[in-house]
């Protein structure tokens, strides 16, 4: 056993204790024979100076001048601690309440504080299970909407909004067929309205049936009897193809947006993702597409849109496209592997794009998504890439991929996409599938659609001020 032998040293008045190298007691019996050392012992070794003579004396003495030092020792601390912290006790004061602190108590914090009190639980145990404390009652008095698949506070909060909005955009119920447009009213006003007005005018709509995808997918040179929809030396077709269906809203194999810069906020990029898959998440590509309802309605879904859309797609291709999407799935990130915000911030510059990510004609896509500006600009545009694994698989995949399966797949994203707009039969084999898929049990009604599109499309927040009648007065007027 080794002990921490301490030297005493004296510097004129200060004197303190230095640590020294730990000693082997088997040597330090060999070098001093006074020092009968047991290997379970712990010591202080000191210097033989007057202190050695201190030493001796306690020897002399059996121990017992230390003991009574060492309890002297210990009874003063403790006395010491004792009145110390009574001393503070007896000084400590409640702490005053800020001047600068105040309840907030106008209408917006009352109704709020009143909310959330409504929405929780009191009755049950928060150590048990605090989900229930702290929603149980709002999940009681909030059940979910028939044609909703599922219910929280942003969804309240954008069904309030679409009650205010109709209330902007129809000049009385019922009556939006009839829209009287006065001579005082904004461009953004008129455009609002009557943006709105066609979208409620099911008459029209019907009465048009399927003609214009039919005529969208004319001017996308879609040609069923021909493969050939790129030339497999560059690539230069398909990319293009792509872009001016990402123009119109719809976004296969990847999305490209515009949003805030993860790491700085204050400035907007680019961003590149993965997208382009027809049912809700990767993982239902993974079930037995013979056996799983939810599957099977898809393969009848498909074929029967294709249908609707006039356009002639066998049992055998609805096959072949599903498995495309499959083998999407398969490269795509998961869930949680898209909220890792390191993985997904992969910041480059556009002109990388074409090296990094072939076999795609990238600046063919940024030429069509930002032609206001110039080509030198357009090659610097800044681009954060949230899955660049996928992008990588992706060239891989097509290379391997029928032309046909791929055209197949992109007039999909376009029927699948534009579906919702329009006749009543594609309305109601879309309800169909979501039944099936989310449990609806009512179809949204007609202007709720139509005040969420207005709201996405037409600039409604302009058209909000023009007409001088804010959110604000509306939710006050229901306080």
């Amino acid at each position: 056993m080794k002990f921490v032998v301490l030297s005493v040293q004296f510097c004129e008045d200060l004197q303190f204790f230095e640590p020294m190298q730990p000693l082997d007691i088997e040597a330090a019996q060999d070098r001093d024979a006074e020092s009968q050392i047991s290997p379970s012992d712990r010591v202080l070794l000191l210097p033989q100076s007057r202190w050695g003579r201190i030493r001796n004396s306690i020897k002399d003495n059996g121990g017992k001048i230390a003991a009574g030092l060492i309890v002297a020792v210990i009874a003063t601390v403790l006395v010491v601690l004792i009145v110390k912290t009574f001393s503070e006790g007896a000084q400590k004061k409640p702490p005053a309440a800020r001047s600068d602190s105040k309840l907030c108590t106008t209408p917006g914090c009352v109704t709020l504080a009143s909310d959330l009190l409504r929405s929780m639980d009191v009755q049950a145990d928060p150590c048990q299970d605090f989900y229930q404390y702290a929603c149980g009652s709002w999940a009681e008095t909030h059940p979910i909407p028939d044609d909703k698949p599922r219910w929280g506070t942003f969804q309240v909060l954008s069904e309030e909004n679409s009650y205010a909005m109709r209330k902007l955009l129809e000049t009385h119920p019922n009556a939006a067929d009839k829209m009287i447009v006065h001579d005082t009213d904004s461009p953004y006003q008129i455009r609002a309205r009557t943006f709105y007005a066609s979208c409620m005018n099911m008459t029209e709509i019907d009465a048009r049936g399927a003609q214009p995808l039919v005529q969208l997918m004319q001017q996308h040179r879609w040609n069923p009897s021909n493969d050939t929809i790129w030339r497999t030396e560059d690539w230069s077709d398909l990319t293009s193809r792509i872009a001016n269906l990402q123009k119109i809203g719809v976004n296969p194999m990847f999305s490209l947006f515009v949003y805030a810069d993860d790491k700085q906020s204050n400035v907007n990029v680019g961003h590149l993702s993965q997208a382009g898959i027809g049912l809700p998440d990767r993982a239902y590509y993974f079930k037995d597409k013979t056996k799983d309802p939810i599957l099977r309605a898809y393969f009848k879904y498909i074929g029967n849109m294709f249908n609707l859309a006039q356009q002639n797609i066998s049992t055998e291709e609805v096959d072949q496209l599903f498995e495309f999407e499959h083998s999407l799935a398969k490269i795509m990130l998961s869930k949680a592997e898209l909220r890792d915000p390191v993985k997904t911030y992969n910041k480059h510059v556009a002109q990388e794009m074409s090296h990094l990510f072939p076999p795609f004609h990238w600046h063919n896509l940024f030429a069509a998504a930002f032609p206001f500006l110039n080509s030198t600009a357009q090659e610097n545009v800044p681009l954060i890439v949230s899955t660049p694994t996928y992008l990588e698989s992706l060239g891989s995949l097509l290379v391997g991929t029928n032309k046909r399966v791929v055209q197949l797949y992109l007039q999909w994203r376009m029927i699948a996409g534009f579906g919702s707009h329009l006749s009543q039969p594609f309305l109601d084999e879309q309800y169909r599938f979501n039944k099936i898929v989310f449990g609806l049990q009512a179809v949204t009604p007609r202007w709720k659609t139509c005040t969420a599109r207005t709201d996405r499309w037409e600039h409604f927040d302009a058209f909000h001020i023009a007409e001088s009648y804010t959110f604000e007065c509306w939710q006050h007027r229901k306080l």
